[in-house]
């Protein structure tokens, strides 16, 4: 026991120092202690092995170790404070060269179609040498995913701390330059609505989700982009229906996210998407259980392994599918 308080001070004292100068936002909110403990305790060992050859692969074997232990929990949640934790533990640390906190911050980014062109755009930077451009861009990112668990958690304020971090990072790196990163801005917009919605502050909702449209806007009518095969052009027309769906422009956004899914068949979030705006719909009295029950079935299809949308949330949709005339109605916001 005395072992464990001394390894806890350390690591207090560790975090307190690395969060002066961190760029790696708050921590989503996860009420498992053991999983806190066990990722803390990873990441201590992996201090030890700073300014070695082997320090990636070390990190990949943590992060498999740590998962292998809880295969039924709320993964994104977890992958989430999981990333946080190295980034405060391990990246935040000056031993590590500028290339490996470019490299580990793009491995512990999840891949899926918002995000999987930033992260092919920063392992390019990584390969002519923009180390900075690569970190920032993989690092908002991971910031923006966690704004939407804090959001989800009831704590909007912590959730605007990281998009404007977030925001600091993609201003350093010239976003109006690159389709991917104006994705990403586009995205930081649309949470940052949805925090100033959950906040009660209309006024900020409004202004942020003007910015995110005309921020998808500008990459859908990218000349450069082949609207019919990329996965920026899919994400920015997603973006789209999700702004339709938080103004409750339900039709609408069912539109934009048959489209997205037309270009991108495996699009998991457009689907889980599509059968939140069919579920509001419903709720209005509009029933279509076909395409409520086709857009369930292809989010279960194409969602496996997909951050934020494990087992759990597949079983929330198909209660809301099965009982939502009931009036039982768990909330869920698009992804």
């Amino acid at each position: 026991m005395r072992v464990f308080l001394a390894l806890l001070f350390s690591f207090l004292l560790t975090l307190s120092a690395a969060r002066a100068g961190s760029s790696c936002g708050e921590a989503p909110l996860v009420a498992d202690e053991t999983f806190k403990a066990s990722a803390h305790g990873e990441a201590q060992l992996l201090r030890r092995f700073i300014g070695g050859a082997d320090l990636d692969a070390r990190l990949e074997t943590a992060r498999t170790d740590v998962f292998s232990k809880y295969p039924n929990a709320d993964r994104v949640r977890m992958q989430a404070y999981f990333a946080y934790v190295i980034c405060e533990h391990v990246l935040s640390d000056p031993r590590v060269s500028p290339k490996d906190k470019a490299r580990f911050a793009i491995l512990l980014l999840p891949d899926d179609p918002t995000n999987a062109r930033a992260k092919q755009d920063a392992i390019k930077a990584v390969s002519v040498g923009d180390y900075d451009r690569a970190e920032s861009l993989a690092t908002a990112g991971l910031n923006q995913i966690s704004a939407v668990l804090l959001i989800e958690d009831g704590h909007p304020d912590l959730a605007l701390a990281n998009l404007q971090q977030s925001e600091r990072l993609l201003g350093d790196i010239h976003t109006e330059n690159s389709a991917e990163e104006r994705l990403q801005r586009g995205y930081n917009y649309k949470t940052y609505a949805q925090a100033f919605a959950a906040k009660g502050d209309l006024k900020q909702e409004e202004q942020y989700l003007d910015l995110a449209l005309k921020t998808f806007e500008q990459v859908k009518s990218d000349p450069n982009l082949d609207g019919k095969t990329t996965n920026e052009f899919a994400g920015a027309i997603n973006g789209i229906g999700n702004l339709h769906h938080q103004r409750g422009q339900y039709r609408e956004s069912i539109v934009d996210y048959k489209l997205a899914t037309s270009m991108l068949p495996g699009y998991a979030y457009a689907w889980h998407d599509m059968f939140l705006a069919y579920f509001e719909l419903a709720r209005q009295g509009e029933v279509d259980l076909p395409a409520m029950r086709n857009a369930l079935e292809r989010t279960k299809e194409t969602g496996a392994g997909w951050p934020g949308l494990d087992a759990r949330t597949i079983a929330q949709l198909e209660s809301m599918l099965a009982e939502f005339d009931k009036g039982r109605h768990p909330s869920l916001a698009p992804r």
